[in-house]
């Protein structure tokens, strides 16, 4: 009997990662279901067979070694996830320093627990500390869904977005895996001896904060968002956009709503009995949330990123924490575009007096577009960060680490 429910608890837990998927909010269901789970689970108790354990233990070793992964893959945006919380739990800004060093160990953390589940080491010592990082997790993850603490938690940095109510599922399927383990504690022996776990502990965390700081340094090795290397920021075929027309009539109040080319535009004594009240706009096309304007607030956008001709764009979020040391080489790049004759301009996430005092001391002439500070760190992990687009696909990123010549981008569109 213990084997049969052990088999339904499986294929039950098993079920319920996949529904996650398909239950975005709250679901009253969907929690008792899980109350249902949690009670088989403490009924079977430690009479669990291992092939159960196994399953488990393997299960959540993989998922780690992934979480971990994709969020050490990309360590700025987890420093802002972190930094969001900050914020959402009312620390204050002595502690944001502190954030980037929160993610580099948390990410190893993550990334080391999950190899330790799948090679067996210290079964019982990782078991603990995995229940206590997701019990850590599970309150903040309830909060999240509860409260809309934190509108994105991070929890596959941006390889996999889901809505807070879907993160709380999932770690209440992470919780009764861990459950299962903890039942099991008694019959999880290593696999290796005492001095090779630790050796192989130690190596992954070394190795994974090694592969961290790269990514941190230069740039994601594996990019995630919509602004990485060959992808295009509009559609190559744009739907056509429609245009609604919202009249009322003068004497009636009646409105009625019009494609704009329906309507009567050449009928005098129509238009003379109805007026205009507001316009709305349907565009089918997928939104891009990059969008900067110029200095008298005009949106410029279009007509740089659909620009059939090549376009730098030098990338700042905080022209105060511009990385100065990269400064000679920007002018140089600068220069040499000017010279050729292609587009070269900064967007930035800071105000006028910050871009007027930053061209003052660094003498960068270019022409200067300001863009939402947050966008911007999504576009490029680097401050400053060299994007090169034409006709609206991203053909180059580089950090200010690696900022290339001039000559060198080139050739990505020569």
């Amino acid at each position: 009997m213990p084997a049969l429910l052990a088999g339904l608890m499986m294929l039950l837990l098993t079920g319920s990662a996949v529904a996650i998927y398909f239950v975005p909010g709250m679901n009253v269901f969907f929690l008792a279901f899980y109350g249902v789970l949690y009670l088989l689970l403490f009924v079977l108790g430690r009479r669990i067979p291992p092939a159960m354990i196994a399953y488990s233990r393997i299960l959540l070793g993989l998922l780690f070694i992934y979480s971990g992964f994709v969020k050490g893959v990309d360590p700025l945006g987890t420093m802002y996830r972190v930094e969001d919380y900050y914020i959402a739990y009312g620390f204050g800004e002595s502690v944001m320093p502190f954030a980037i060093y929160q993610s580099f160990l948390m990410n190893a953390l993550e990334f080391v627990l999950g190899i330790s589940l799948l090679f067996k080491l210290k079964p019982k010592l990782v078991t603990v500390l995995t229940a206590l990082m997701m019990l850590v997790f599970t309150f903040a993850t309830y909060m999240d869904a509860m409260y809309n603490t934190v509108p994105d938690c991070g929890c596959f940095g941006e390889a996999l977005i889901i809505s807070n109510w879907q993160t709380f599922y999932k770690n209440l399927t992470i919780d009764a895996f861990i459950l299962v383990l903890l039942f099991g504690m008694r019959k999880s022996k290593p696999f290796f001896f005492p001095r090779v776990e630790w050796n192989m502990m130690v190596i992954s965390a070394l190795l994974f904060l090694g592969f961290e700081y790269y990514n941190y340094h230069y740039l994601p090795v594996i990019d995630f968002r919509d602004y990485k290397v060959g992808n295009r920021l509009l559609p190559e075929n744009p739907q056509p956009v429609s245009y609604y027309l919202v009249y009322q009539n003068k004497e009636t109040g009646e409105k009625k709503e019009y494609l704009s080319k329906d309507l009567p535009w050449d009928d005098e004594q129509w238009m003379s009995q109805w007026a205009f009240v507001e316009q709305r706009v349907d565009d089918p096309n997928p939104p891009m949330g990059l969008a900067f304007e110029d200095a008298s607030g005009n949106e410029v956008t279009d007509a740089y990123i659909a620009s059939p001709d090549p376009l730098f764009l030098l990338i700042s979020w905080d022209l105060e924490k511009f990385k100065t040391k990269s400064m000679e080489q920007v002018l140089q790049f600068a220069h040499s575009c000017q010279q050729e004759g292609v587009s070269f301009v900064l967007l930035t996430g800071s105000d006028e007096a910050e871009i007027a005092s930053f061209k003052a001391k660094t003498g960068l002439d270019v022409e200067v577009f300001r863009a939402d500070d947050i966008e911007l760190k999504t576009v490029v992990r680097s401050n400053p960060g060299l994007v090169l687009l034409r006709d609206s696909q991203v053909l180059g990123k580089w950090p200010w680490s690696r900022l290339p010549s001039f000559h060198q981008a080139k050739t990505l569109y020569d």
